[in-house]
């Protein structure tokens, strides 16, 4: 997320004291002790919402917001004929990133809605369930995160397991904590596996209080989770750090949410009290959300012919969320940044219990990394508002999901054979594991590899915009068996293109058993986010030859013969791989 957070105010209004941890005593990189916010916030005045100020609405710096500035009339108070006007609303808008200020303004009910990501607002959770009218109830995803927060790792760095033991910065309380935390989790990691340092800022390199200038500065710092404005800095615009001004040498950015598309979701939560004395004028300011979200795409996509009404949004954006009125590009790129999903989306966030990256399954793995991390104490599920999304639907046109592929099939299946045959396939490997299968089998069930095939449809849904390649594999224990028995070329050529082929059918049954597992469950994919490739004998997991002086081996260049069953069996495998659509970014920039 393109957002602008800055906990200066935290270390006074809240006691949160700079840790005397440092990792490196000759570098002047301050960094925080980032406490429980329930320990935090003791003590904290907590007063009845009811019948409080359901009118003040908090924003934050991220273009999501943007939409809410467009349903009160391009303006922090409601104009007349806005869309909360014509829903006979008169809100206050107000921005505050400071996420704790926020919990403190919420409990005293300043404002009974809470703004932040999912992560942000799963902080909150232990300190909110005390006073049974301050549980929070999500009411409406805004958006998800995609493009614009991003992993950036030095050099030796190139996958999230490669983290294990490493150090890794991130701002306390800000979007990125339980984003980091997902892609450790993904890894087969824990925070525990790994050190984590916090910083009191985001955004820039100016000062000693961002992620950006701990990964500069500090030696001892192996990642950083950043805005991508910031990452494109620290890797040269992308193509790896090249050590100019704000770039670090052979820097490179492992993972943004460009792959990582269904990580970062931001949320508007209402106080559990004042949705049950409010509950009509919530669902006012909710519906009102999604007509605008409806109203403003409709804008971006007109911008030529509507120029007048476009600016004045985007300035008005640009002056209430950036503070700089003509800061149009930035303002717009926030924006592109946030994938906004409507009526549609939050249907299927709130009530389609199948969807992999629904707001109870988000919340059960934030809650469960937190207690890990000694952030909360347990997990408690947050509440439901339980909408009538028929009623909810009125005035909104798009109102079904639409199942637009993602990429273009058949230049997809070119790029990744490319990317295979130079090996830059396995460099932009994010995850990997496999399945294996008896010789002669080409059918694949679901009783037999539901669980596997159920991890594919977790991280394609978490990772939907990255690459899926359902790799074939054929033991080449035949082919070497002949080959030394001195078969003719003909014979081998033979044995080689049916291995081939015979990974290809394999491949191509389980993509199919995946997605059909998957549409069965109620939780459909993308098919074009699958690519399948056959290997046939020409990468087994017993390797590949260097000199015919090895065991097991007949020339170089030639597979190694399998040494026992064990060996022989693993050969026969479908790996599953997904591949970071940044490793090779111009092999995807037309799809």
């Amino acid at each position: 997320m393109r957002k602008i957070f800055s906990l200066a105010a935290i270390a006074t209004t809240f006691s949160l004291v700079a840790a005397a941890f440092s990792p490196n005593s000759a570098s002047a990189q301050n960094y925080v002790e980032m406490k429980p916010l329930a320990e935090v916030l003791a003590g904290a005045s907590v007063r009845d919402c009811r019948g409080g100020e359901g009118q003040n609405v908090t924003m934050i710096t991220w273009g999501a917001d943007i939409f809410t500035l467009h349903a009160n009339g391009a303006s922090l108070t409601t104009q007349p004929g806005s869309i909360f006007a014509d829903e006979g609303l008169t809100v206050t808008l107000k921005r505050e990133d400071v996420f704790a200020k926020q919990v403190e303004a919420y409990l005293r009910c300043d404002t009974p809605y809470l703004r932040g990501t999912l992560g942000q607002i799963n902080l909150a959770s232990d300190i909110t369930a005390v006073n049974p009218g301050t549980e929070m109830v999500p009411i409406i995803q805004l958006s998800w995160s995609n493009g614009g927060d991003a992993l950036v790792a030095k050099k030796g760095i190139n996958k999230p397991a490669d983290l294990k033991g490493k150090t890794i910065v991130v701002q306390a309380y800000g979007p990125h904590v339980a984003y980091l935390n997902k892609v450790l989790a993904d890894a087969g990691l824990t925070p525990n596996d790994v050190t984590i340092v916090y910083t009191k800022d985001l955004v820039g390199f100016d000062d000693d209080t961002t992620p950006g200038s701990a990964f500069l500065d500090d030696p001892n710092i192996d990642a950083a989770m950043v805005i991508i404005p910031d990452a494109l800095k620290l890797t040269s615009g992308g193509t790896g750090g090249t050590g100019a001004e704000n770039s670090f040498d052979g820097a490179e950015i492992m993972l943004s949410t460009k792959s990582a598309s269904r990580v970062i979701a931001d949320v508007y939560v209402v106080r559990k009290d004042y949705l049950e004395a409010n509950r009509d004028e919530v669902q006012k300011f909710v519906h009102a959300l999604l007509v605008a979200e409806e109203s403003l795409r409709k804008l971006v996509l007109e911008k030529d012919t509507r120029t007048d009404e476009y600016n004045a949004i985007i300035v008005a954006a640009a002056g209430h969320l950036l503070d700089a009125p003509t800061d149009i590009d930035d303002t717009e790129g926030m924006y592109a940044d946030a994938e906004t999903i409507g009526f549609a989306g939050n249907k299927k966030f709130f009530e389609n219990t199948k969807y992999p990256r629904n707001v109870t399954k988000l919340t059960s793995e934030i809650q469960t990394a937190y207690v890990q991390q000694g952030m909360l104490a347990a997990t408690a599920s947050l509440g439901s508002a339980t909408w009538n999304y028929d009623a909810l639907k009125a005035g909104i046109t798009n109102t079904i999901a639409k199942t637009t592929p993602k990429f273009n099939a058949d230049k997809l299946a070119a790029a990744v054979t490319n990317m295979a045959s130079s090996g830059a396939l396995d460099d932009g490997t994010l995850f990997e594991f496999q399945i294996n299968f008896q010789p002669e089998q080409d059918t694949f069930s679901v009783e037999i590899y539901g669980d596997a095939f159920k991890q594919v449809v977790d991280l394609a849904s978490t990772y939907a915009g990255a690459i899926i390649t359902v790799e074939g594999h054929s033991d080449p224990a035949n082919f070497i068996k002949k080959m030394k028995n001195g078969a003719g070329e003909g014979i081998l050529n033979r044995i080689r293109q049916r291995a081939k082929n015979l990974s290809v059918s394999r491949s191509t049954a389980v993509r199919k058993a995946v997605l059909d597992m998957a549409a069965a469950a109620g939780a459909p994919m993308d098919p074009s986010q699958f690519v399948t490739i056959g290997y046939g004998i020409s990468n087994p997991a017993t390797g590949i030859c260097q000199t015919k002086d090895e065991p097991l081996c007949l020339a170089a260049g030639l597979p190694r013969y399998p040494a026992n069953k064990a060996e022989w069996l693993n050969n026969m495998r479908v790996v599953f791989k997904i591949i970071n659509v940044e490793a090779e970014s111009s092999a995807f920039e037309t799809f």
